[in-house]
């Protein structure tokens, strides 16, 4: 694995919301929602940019033969996502698709339904943040005799 926060080692790219930094030419997150936030871009990117409708057509570009055994990857997500290797897709399928990714490129297991929920997550940790410090100031405020009724 890259880095936890990265499940598809994705290359860095300095569009990717939630950056947090790189490290060997591999992009660093936020947090893991982001990771899976970058993988859904980029194939969505292939879908509607590059005409890429299949998992071997992504696959070509996603995990190229000069640096990965092509057809093993393209097997596995195909596999994983029960989406055929030359079978067209739509964005629909990204989810399915995505689980397939993780598991050639870290060995993750995930579903479909876990991996939206991921990159919905990707902004939540704000609120979350948010929220603890309400509770913290807002405590502080009440306990320490300021508050005024």
């Amino acid at each position: 694995m890259i880095h936890p926060t990265n499940p598809g080692n994705v290359r860095f790219y300095s569009g990717f919301s939630g950056l947090a930094g790189q490290k060997n030419g591999f992009a660093i997150f936020k947090n893991e929602g982001f990771g899976y936030k970058a993988i859904y871009s980029i194939i969505s990117t292939y879908l509607v940019k590059y005409g890429l409708n299949t998992i071997s057509k992504i696959g070509a570009r996603y995990a190229p033969p000069s640096e990965n055994q092509t057809s093993t990857w393209v097997n596995i997500v195909s596999q994983v996502s029960g989406i055929g290797p030359n079978q067209i897709i739509t964005s629909s399928d990204f989810y399915r698709i995505i689980a397939g990714i993780v598991r050639i490129e870290n060995s993750v297991r995930i579903s479909a339904l876990e991996v939206k929920e991921k990159i919905d997550s990707a902004e939540s940790s704000k609120f979350w943040i948010i929220g603890l410090l309400s509770v913290i100031f807002g405590t502080f405020f009440f306990v320490s005799g300021k508050a005024k009724v």
